[in-house]
């Protein structure tokens, strides 16, 4: 995912633009220097991941519960996820758009990258609640074997 946490809210006059690329662990970083630069995406940015988290919270409260009143309302809560998830998709506010059209104007091989952690996010966030359903799958089977301990084998 991009990693902009640590440059989200500040004026500068040097910004990086970094992201994780999504098939490895290689991180990409670029300077963009001798400028004013202002990144007006984070306050949209941290919007969107303050609702994206309390909604995937309010889903594992309610997916794990065992009372059927606390489980009332998780279509509800499905749409929500599903809603702000696509929202993050298709305004890309997971990245700055300054330091990214700044970055890909860099060298013509940064856009074929930029395309494949885009595409890898997309599918990401298409599929977010099915790997938080697998969180509340162990979630459920911890609890219901009564012991909170780890162990590899709960792996599988």
């Amino acid at each position: 995912m991009l990693d902009l946490a640590q440059h989200r809210r500040h004026h500068m006059r040097v910004s990086w633009y970094s992201h994780k690329h999504a098939s490895t662990s290689d991180t990409v970083e670029t300077k963009i220097s001798n400028e004013f630069y202002v990144d007006y995406n984070a306050d949209l940015f941290g919007e969107f991941v303050r609702e994206l988290r309390e909604a995937l919270v309010a889903y594992l409260k309610a997916d794990t519960s065992v009372s059927e009143r606390e489980r009332y309302g998780i279509r509800k809560i499905r749409k929500r996820v599903h809603f702000i998830a696509t929202g993050m998709v298709n305004h890309d506010v997971y990245v700055d758009p300054m330091a990214r059209d700044c970055w890909l104007q860099e060298k013509r091989t940064n856009v074929q990258l930029y395309d494949q952690v885009r595409g890898a996010l997309n599918v990401m966030f298409k599929n977010i609640l099915q790997d938080f359903k697998k969180v509340s799958d162990k979630i459920r089977f911890f609890r219901n074997r009564n012991n909170w301990t780890f162990d590899r084998t709960d792996l599988k």
